[in-house]
């Protein structure tokens, strides 16, 4: 199938501001953040039998339901052209389970640290038509490729292993909100993250420094 090219929005200058992120966001952000992932070939391999387009179309589905994962960790900030209102880059921050919740004993005890970074919380009908949208999304990455960021992953895993971090997701396309960095997973989740299978049938939701299949989708 012959790709095709999809424009992300062009910056009309150097003025942006940082913004929260909403549910609302979720098809700006796949048309910003996609066709950066399409110039990692690492994704490219995955996609192989997908256009840019049409995965973009995709994601869009599933970016809402994304979003409201993991709100008592995850934080999110958009990069906001000052003149047209389009989306120029986003972050997703992954806050380890210990520095998510402000204790304070005057006030705030319990407050989500970095509360403006927190996805609102939408009404449970929202998140049903969320969740029935998201579920009617193709999403069936090509995994027989996986294998060769085997390397990589270990170099991670013998990292993250010496202390906590913060996680970093960062995705800017074409406008620099925040260069990539490699995903680090906080210690904490990845106690809980199973050990990773060389086969490809057990390569879903792998962690590697790259962008993550759940963070778009």
């Amino acid at each position: 199938m012959a790709d095709q090219h999809h424009t992300a929005p062009q910056p009309s200058n150097t003025s942006f501001t940082i913004s929260q992120v909403t549910v609302a966001d979720g098809p700006a952000l796949a048309a910003n953040n996609i066709p950066a992932f399409w110039a990692d070939p690492h994704w490219r391999l995955e996609w192989r039998h997908r256009t840019l387009d049409y995965h973009v179309s995709q994601v869009a589905l599933r970016y809402p339901r994304t979003l409201l994962r993991n709100r008592a960790t995850a934080r999110h900030q958009k990069a906001v052209d000052a003149a047209t209102g389009d989306i120029l880059g986003y972050a997703r921050w992954s806050l380890p389970e210990s520095h998510a919740i402000m204790i304070v004993e005057s006030e705030g005890n319990g407050t989500p640290a970095w509360p403006e970074a927190v996805i609102p919380v939408v009404s449970e009908e929202e998140e049903e038509e969320i969740n029935r949208v998201a579920a009617t999304a193709a999403w069936d990455p090509d995994l027989t490729s996986d294998s060769l960021l085997d390397r990589m992953r270990e170099i991670q895993e013998e990292i993250v292993a010496r202390k906590v971090y913060m996680s970093t997701a960062s995705f800017s396309s074409p406008f620099p909100f925040l260069p990539w960095r490699d995903r680090i997973l906080t210690r904490e989740r990845r106690a809980r993250i199973p050990r990773r299978s060389p086969k490809p049938s057990a390569a879903r939701g792998r962690y590697c420094p790259r962008p993550q299949r759940d963070a778009t989708g």
